[in-house]
């Protein structure tokens, strides 16, 4: 999870976010400009105020593929909220899978959440969730339009805040690049996350709220 700060220690979206995946996807053709003059680029992508999609984080060194579920509101209370929902297989509607944790932002604090143990481990506090414009916030710089995983996309890139002398690169579908397809992480915690089945709107805001168990306390972290 790229997104997701140090002192959390997390991957995305945020970030989560969400700090992704590490395998390759194939090579990427650029498309051939249309026309002999460049058109003006591009603004840095916003992420929806609300939507949840299914995440793929994949370490490079390994093909060992991490399947997280993440629900975004940014609209939810001061600071926003984002849920990743870590599972043992990739998430859809017709199978249950196994919920090993969840990270929790909501009302600026971070919560590990284990429903199998009934407990839960508060990480940080006074920590907001992945701010919708936090590619504009990394000054990221449009480098061209091409294709991603069989998908017109829109390709970005930006320094690692941590270390400046690694790029990290960003995908967006086009033109309506608010639509994330694959998110970098930070250098400290190599890969990318892809994401998949994205979808806007309105959220369950019940996925958000705390549950009662976490009153029992358990020094645990999620895999990721």
């Amino acid at each position: 999870w790229g997104l997701i700060t140090d002192a959390v220690m997390l991957c995305v979206l945020v970030l989560c976010t969400v700090s992704a995946p590490r395998t390759s996807f194939g090579p990427f053709s650029t498309l051939s400009a249309m026309h002999s003059s460049s058109p003006p680029s591009p603004s840095a992508p916003v992420w929806p105020l609300q939507f949840n999609a299914t995440l793929a984080k994949v370490n490079p060194v390994d093909t060992n593929i991490v399947w997280t579920k993440l629900y975004y509101d940014w609209t939810y209370t001061t600071g926003g909220a984002a849920k990743f929902d870590f599972y043992n297989g990739y998430v859809d509607d017709s199978a249950q899978w196994s919920l090993n944790c969840s990270i929790l932002f909501a009302n600026t604090s971070i919560w590990f959440i284990f429903p199998d143990l009934q407990a839960c481990n508060l990480r940080a506090s006074d920590i907001p969730s992945v701010d919708p414009k936090w590619l504009q916030n990394l000054n990221a710089t449009f480098t061209g339009v091409t294709y991603f995983r069989g998908v017109l996309a829109e390709e970005w890139e930006m320094a690692d805040p941590d270390e400046p002398s690694h790029t990290m690169r960003y995908y967006a579908r086009h033109p309506d690049n608010s639509i994330p397809l694959r998110s970098p992480n930070q250098i400290n915690d190599p890969g990318n996350t892809d994401f998949f089945d994205v979808e806007v709107g309105e959220q369950d805001r019940r996925n958000f709220l705390l549950p009662s168990y976490c009153r029992n306390h358990v020094d645990l972290g999620c895999p990721m």
